[in-house]
């Protein structure tokens, strides 16, 4: 085998496409660079009336405009669909992220996307208006500074 044939991607994401009792689940998307396939779990959690499992078997999964999706579409913030389901990318392993960094995928390097915010929202904070953009954003139900 050569270095890095069997590396696997790890994304823990959240279903869109779902109904109300479907907003708390979550997934585990595994994506397999020797072959270009991912699978699908959803972790067991206790009590959520979702037994959890294989949500999706391996296979390799086409896009909507019916390329097949690549490593390159798998980020987080990303949101994806999977054949009939949408799914947010919340958070990524650290062994995939530190992957995708080395490999300089698009939106994969914490440094290059604080480079590209930082003069955004300096300029932001010298108006006074990032306080307003993040009040903005703040849910009532937290509260302010919690």
């Amino acid at each position: 085998k050569k270095l890095g044939e069997s590396k696997v991607l790890s994304f823990f994401c959240s279903l869109l496409s779902g109904g109300p009792d479907d907003v708390e689940r979550r997934f585990v998307i595994s994506y397999y660079l020797q072959d270009n396939t991912l699978k699908i779990v959803e972790p067991p959690i206790r009590n959520s009336g979702f037994v959890g499992g294989v949500f999706l078997s391996r296979r390799s999964v086409k896009k909507v405009n019916g390329e097949l999706l690549t490593e390159r579409d798998l980020y987080v913030g990303n949101k994806i669909q999977i054949l009939m389901h949408r799914f947010l990318l919340l958070d990524a392993n650290e062994g995939t992220l530190y992957w995708m960094e080395d490999k300089g995928l698009p939106r994969s390097n914490f440094y290059h996307i604080l480079d590209k915010l930082r003069p955004v929202l300096l300029e932001d904070a010298r108006s006074g208006v990032l306080e307003d953009k993040f009040r903005a954003l703040e849910k009532p139900e937290n509260g302010p500074g919690r």
